[in-house]
């Protein structure tokens, strides 16, 4: 089991975006890349009990960080914002990488996913859905 994402449109559009650990994993190496430490923020602290950092809503991929990660959507309007995020920080994603994550494909793939998914979904002014 794991996490899929599709465009909603006339036709369906998507790929599966790995396990709900792996998209973890992912999420923080994309919030890393700018400077952000999902396990401090609020959402992620562990025990759920202890509050964390609150978002600012201004933060890059804050549409993506910040959501649900086993249901709910992104807005058109989300997407044309993660956009420039995804057309932004390409470099500085994969630059602060480790090594380990660089040779295993999956970080970069995924990165360029969502960038296709999103650029998609900006284009033809869809939904992407998570579940």
């Amino acid at each position: 089991m794991g996490l899929s994402v599709s465009l909603w449109l006339e036709t369906d559009k998507g790929f599966r975006a790995g396990s709900y650990s792996g998209f973890h994993l992912w999420r923080k190496a994309l919030a890393n890349c700018v400077g952000i430490n999902l396990d401090v923020m609020s959402g992620f602290v562990k025990p759920e009990d202890v509050r964390g950092l609150p978002w600012t809503e201004k933060e890059p991929f804050y549409e993506l960080l910040n959501h649900s990660d086993c249901d709910g959507n992104l807005w058109f309007d989300e997407c044309q914002e993660l956009l420039e995020d995804f057309n932004k920080y390409r470099d500085d994603f994969v630059s602060s990488l480790s090594e380990e994550q660089k040779n295993y494909a999956y970080y970069i793939e995924k990165y360029d996913d969502w960038h296709q998914l999103i650029g998609d979904c900006v284009e033809q002014e869809g939904i992407i859905r998570f579940g």
